[in-house]
């Protein structure tokens, strides 16, 4: 790989570790907020964490040289930098209490965090990987799959048993009152 090209990537695994670590941090703080759903975040926090290192470590891969790769110019690392800017803005914002802090609200913050994190794909980084290197990369891909469906599921559920209203007025008005029909829909016969 040259090292323009070298140069380029190592920067990319950089930010990459960087947002994972402020991901964790984020659902660190989430944690901090019900202790109802602690375990939930701090399970994803140590995750983020983990995938941060992965990060780290195919970074230390990329500069040992061992083993063989071709960047892949169709990953958008501007996507990076807009995610981690959108964690700062979320995470300010939740610090003064400008947002709600239920578990819905974190859970559709940490969905969007997630279907970003997808959207990105980390296979786009390289179109050639080998061995451990490519492991890697299927691992940090497959479980932010794994982190969107487990969250979506929590945004199932809740969508599913919030209480209905048992007294809802039918759009066109009370049900018991009679509706007049329309001369132009229902012409009378002729007798």
């Amino acid at each position: 790989m040259e090292s323009e090209a070298l140069a380029k990537t190592l920067n990319t695994l950089k930010a990459i570790s960087d947002l994972e670590l402020s991901i964790a941090e984020l659902y660190r703080y989430f944690s901090e907020f019900r202790a109802s759903e602690k375990d939930f975040w701090m399970a994803l926090q140590e995750d983020e964490q983990r995938h941060a290192r992965l990060a780290q470590k195919m970074a230390q891969m990329l500069m040992e040289r061992n083993f063989f790769c071709v960047p892949n110019g169709s990953f958008n690392e501007s996507s990076v930098t807009n995610l981690k800017n959108f964690l700062e803005r979320h995470y300010r914002k939740l610090q003064k209490l400008e947002i709600p802090t239920d578990f819905k609200a974190l859970l559709s913050i940490a969905w969007n965090v997630e279907y970003s994190l997808s959207e990105m794909n980390y296979l786009n980084l390289f179109s050639i990987a080998e061995g451990e290197f490519e492991t890697l990369l299927l691992t940090l891909t497959s479980e932010t799959a794994a982190h969107r469906s487990k969250i979506g599921s929590k945004i199932s559920v809740m969508r599913n048993t919030l209480p209905r209203s048992q007294h809802r007025p039918t759009p066109k008005g009370n049900p018991g009152t009679p509706r007049k029909a329309h001369f132009k829909a229902h012409p009378l016969k002729p007798a």
